[in-house]
């Protein structure tokens, strides 16, 4: 997976994706048109400071980093208080939904 640069391209997912919550996150997700899937991670300023911001997105991008879907992802946490285990919990939940 690599990440979505193509501002088209993530406001497709946006509009014509699904949406996924989970406790620390919204996963909004679309098949993809393209030959690789990507993803955008988008941590929102009430998160916390700078350093905060950063760290959850090194966790979630370290957890993307082995993974091969037909899907392009925008992924956004809810909530300050995400470590790596509770992270690795919910995206799991949400790779069940296509390991049928």
């Amino acid at each position: 997976m690599l990440t979505i640069k193509e501002r088209k391209r993530i406001f497709k997912v946006l509009r014509k994706g699904k949406v996924y919550e989970t406790v620390y996150f919204r996963i909004y997700y679309s098949r993809t048109d393209y030959s690789e899937a990507g993803f955008v991670v988008t941590v929102p300023k009430k998160i916390g400071n700078a350093v905060k911001r950063n760290y959850i997105k090194r966790i979630i991008k370290n957890l993307l980093r082995h993974r091969s879907l037909n899907y392009d992802l925008i992924i956004r946490p809810k909530s300050p208080g995400i470590d790596y285990k509770s992270a690795k919990a919910d995206l799991e939940s949400f790779w069940r939904l296509f390991d049928d």
